[in-house]
């Protein structure tokens, strides 16, 4: 999210943007303080003169998100304007950037800032599951309770025990989320996070029966280019059939959804195939598609809860989005109301 008016924008924004960055323009600190409680905000870019005139207010955004990192972009930041930020941890979360970098630097240092923000994220999440392990295990009202059925709930590498658990950290990131694509995102991500060795892909219903693919998390090593063809297929083959059946198609191997110069490659590994549907419409489609060998016995159920949820959110931004748009009478339409008679 860029903040203020700096005489970079117009390139460097339109350099993330091809990048494949979700920005987001607001016209001083308070709109951006607005926006951090609405929504999940990796980077904030500050121009001077606004980290000048709102530190007070992009303090208590800093407070606010603590995962989040701001560059205050500008000579008079460089000069020292981070220090007008009360409590500031300069060089952690608030850093000052030159208005004279290039490109390439520029693209460097909002990698930088996004990827550290996302890891911190992670750790305060694991923290989180572990202060709440310690408080469970410590309160005397669940002495009793099984604790080693929680400990095999907690997302872990490789976590095949019971992947897709802790579905609760989803539900609050589409909580604050209206975006379809960045919703789409979030559940692909967090499929990834339980199920590491698998690669997600997620479709997002358009007009009629047109899809889009929205997000693809995970890595297919050295068989990248044959999940990209797996995708293109079952986009084509599988997926129309499944938006008005609905439900989740499981198979032991994905040979059979594969050409047949990748059936050696794709056997064995096994792939799932869900429609999120609600109200009797299909809005997405997730696709996951595992390692060799068993697929995970709760991977079906635990698929269920996260379609289920992706479908019924879908549904709501699409009925606010409903809301949003007024139906304005035509031209040619006539008003079915009457005012009563004109008074002269």
């Amino acid at each position: 999210m860029a903040v203020g008016d700096a005489a970079r924008w117009p390139d460097w924004l339109e350099l993330l943007v091809t990048t494949g960055y979700r920005v987001e323009v607001v016209p001083d600190a308070e709109r951006a303080f607005v926006r951090c409680v609405e929504r999940v905000i990796d980077l904030v870019l500050v121009a001077a003169e606004t980290a000048a005139e709102d530190a007070v207010t992009l303090e208590r955004l800093r407070r606010l998100s603590p995962c989040t990192r701001m560059l205050l972009i500008g000579d008079g930041c460089e000069r020292g304007a981070t220090s007008r930020l009360p409590s500031t941890q300069a060089g952690e979360t608030v850093r000052a950037i030159s208005a004279s970098l290039s490109a390439k630097a520029f693209a460097d240092e909002v990698q930088v800032s996004v990827r550290a923000c996302r890891m911190a994220r992670e750790r305060r999440e694991r923290i989180d599951q572990l202060r709440s392990l310690v408080q469970r295990c410590t309160d005397d009202s669940h002495a009793s309770e099984d604790f080693s059925t929680f400990i095999e709930r907690l997302p872990r590498k490789g976590g095949s025990a019971a992947p897709l658990m802790g579905i609760q950290s989803l539900v609050q990131s589409m909580s604050r989320e209206l975006d379809p694509l960045h919703a789409a995102r979030e559940t692909a991500d967090f499929i990834n996070r339980c199920l590491p060795d698998a690669m997600v892909a997620v479709w997002l219903a358009g007009v009629g029966t047109q899809l889009g693919l929205a997000a693809c998390s995970g890595h297919a090593d050295a068989n990248a280019d044959i999940a990209v063809r797996l995708m293109s297929r079952v986009e084509r083959l599988q997926l129309p059939a499944l938006m008005v059946s609905g439900g989740i198609i499981t198979l032991p191997s994905a040979s059979p959804w594969g050409s047949a110069d990748d059936a050696s490659e794709l056997e064995g590994h096994w792939c799932m195939l869900a429609a999120c549907r609600q109200d009797g419409q299909c809005h997405a489609a997730i696709m996951i598609l595992g390692p060799r060998g068993e697929r995970p016995l709760p991977a079906e159920t635990a698929l269920e809860s996260v379609r289920t949820l992706l479908g019924n959110h879908l549904g709501l931004i699409e009925r606010v989005n409903l809301r949003a748009t007024p139906e304005w009478p035509t031209a040619h339409e006539a008003f079915d109301h009457d005012d009563g008679p004109r008074e002269d």
